[in-house]
């Protein structure tokens, strides 16, 4: 793992853009938005259709591609992009979430409890073994980058070593329902470094 390109995890419910781009279809979106389009023989493109989020739809030629397989979408002169959620997101300039929801009742799918996602029940990202251990590791990385000029600066280069060992186990094999033990981890090394300044 590369600790200094690390981000903040901000996590969806578990399997809904999964659920979606399994069940759902971005060319059955496409009609319900009157979007025309043609099938296409690029690369792994089955569609291709005027961009609707530049030039108003109005290009001379088709700039868009989609791959029904994939259920996602790709724009090669605005760049944008995306999934059949951003693209209804963009369409009818809609949050994520709502853009799910429209999508999960488009397919006749909101009725169904598990896959109903609400801002409720977004996850807090501090409450996720993600970002426990990302915090830890920044804790270490920047306890060691105080260390550089200091004679011992070797030992405390392999005692951050055996710490990232264990921020990575807990990545492999701690559940976020068990964020707290990392948490204690965290604190743990906290105290250390508080004693050995």
């Amino acid at each position: 793992m590369e600790w200094t390109n690390i981000e903040i995890p901000w996590l969806e419910k578990d399997g809904i853009t999964d659920f979606i781009i399994e069940k759902a279809n971005i060319i059955d979106v496409l009609e319900k938005f009157d979007i025309e389009y043609t099938k296409s023989g690029t690369g792994e493109f089955t569609h291709k259709l005027k961009c609707p989020f530049h030039a108003n739809g109005d290009e001379r030629t088709p700039s868009m591609f989609v791959n029904i397989n994939k259920n996602n979408f790709y724009c090669f002169s605005c760049s944008a992009g995306g999934n059949i959620i951003n693209f209804v997101s963009m369409q009818l300039g809609i949050p994520f979430y709502e853009a799910t929801n429209w999508i999960l009742n488009f397919i006749g799918a909101s009725g169904n409890e598990d896959y109903v996602w609400t801002k409720k029940e977004k996850i807090d990202p501090h409450k996720t073994v993600l970002f426990q251990v990302f915090e830890a590791g920044k804790i270490i990385r920047d306890y060691i980058k105080s260390k550089v000029n200091s004679k011992d600066y070797n030992k405390w280069i392999f005692w951050a070593d055996d710490r990232f060992k264990r921020l990575d186990c807990f990545l492999d094999n701690t559940q976020d329902d068990d964020w707290e033990i990392v948490n204690k981890y965290k604190e743990k090394v906290i105290n250390f470094i508080g004693k050995n300044k």
